[in-house]
């Protein structure tokens, strides 16, 4: 029998946890297949923790004090998660309501491409808005030689496609790329650490791929960033870009020189240009798409 841990970590969010930890009880699986579920609650005053516990009473909860953030939190999971040694470990946003067969379709498509490319391999499950059906999360692309940082969504198709890093919204990584690659890095609070994590797969020399097909759905509800408000002075727009939940300019810095390439000191200043720039030339410079962008703090946290 096969085994996998399903990381999550929270924060006031209880509705939003509890259906994606009921996608995950919903699962439909033709295979023996063991789940350890780890939910690391971060202070949330809500009573996320308890109303976990009376309805999914199997999943492992452990309480952080407020501080963790999403790096932070799914760090404590994943270290928990790796004493238990199992065959999976499924990265996933409380955000994020699976569909029923997403587990056992990534698990299936994981076996396909282990046997074919004989590498540790990171599966990335797609999510779709539930209104619109466009994409929202998944495996990402690089697609500028002079800033690797800059990076595109793949599009699933009908097989799977290999890609350059990914979010944790869904990601299922075996054993082995854990064992290479070990936790998420501590030098980042809360964004950074899934596409960081996924750089680093394929720099030990494992392999992220996109899975094929949408595996759940996942509202992208980032809104308007506040460093593009057009009300806001240009110290008040470099400060929010600072924030710990934006682009923290000491962390934006280890994600750049470890993946930026020899020029990395352009990818690693270009969201503070871009900011500048669009200050002085207000609208010239922003992202005309939620995905053209190089930041990477794809995490939300309400």
């Amino acid at each position: 029998m096969e085994s996998v841990a399903i990381l999550l970590t929270c924060h006031n969010r209880r509705e939003k946890t509890l259906s994606c930890l009921e996608s995950v009880d919903n699962q439909e699986t033709r295979f023996q297949l063991k789940k350890n579920i780890v939910l690391v609650d971060d202070g949330s005053t809500d009573g996320t923790s308890s109303a976990v516990q009376d309805q999914f009473p199997e999943v492992t909860v452990i309480r952080g004090d407020g501080n963790l953030y999403w790096n932070g939190g799914m760090r404590v999971a994943m270290n928990h998660a790796m004493e238990l040694e199992p065959d999976f470990y499924l990265l996933l946003n409380d955000d994020t309501t699976l569909y029923s067969d997403a587990i056992s379709r990534l698990i299936k498509e994981h076996h396909g491409l282990r046997e074919r490319r004989e590498v540790p391999i990171a599966l990335v499950g797609s999510t779709q808005d539930p209104q619109s059906g466009e994409i929202t999360y998944g495996g990402w692309k690089t697609n500028k030689w002079w800033n690797p940082l800059h990076t595109e969504i793949v599009r699933p198709s009908d097989r799977p496609i290999k890609c350059d890093t990914f979010n944790a919204n869904c990601a299922l990584i075996e054993k082995e790329v854990v064992a290479t690659v070990g936790n998420l890095d501590p030098s980042y609070t809360h964004g950074f650490g899934d596409f960081d994590y996924g750089f680093r797969v394929n720099a030990s020399g494992g392999e992220v791929w996109v899975g094929s097909g949408f595996h759940g759905e996942c509202i992208r509800d980032h809104g308007e960033h506040p460093w593009f408000d057009t009300n806001r002075s240009w110290k008040e727009r470099i400060d929010a870009l600072r924030e710990v939940k934006a682009e923290p300019l000491d962390e934006r810095m280890v994600y750049a020189r470890r993946h930026g390439g020899p020029l990395w000191v352009v990818p690693w200043l270009s969201p503070y240009l871009r900011v500048t720039l669009d200050y002085l030339f207000p609208g010239a410079f922003r992202p005309s798409t939620p995905f053209d962008d190089d930041t990477v703090s794809s995490q939300e946290r309400s």
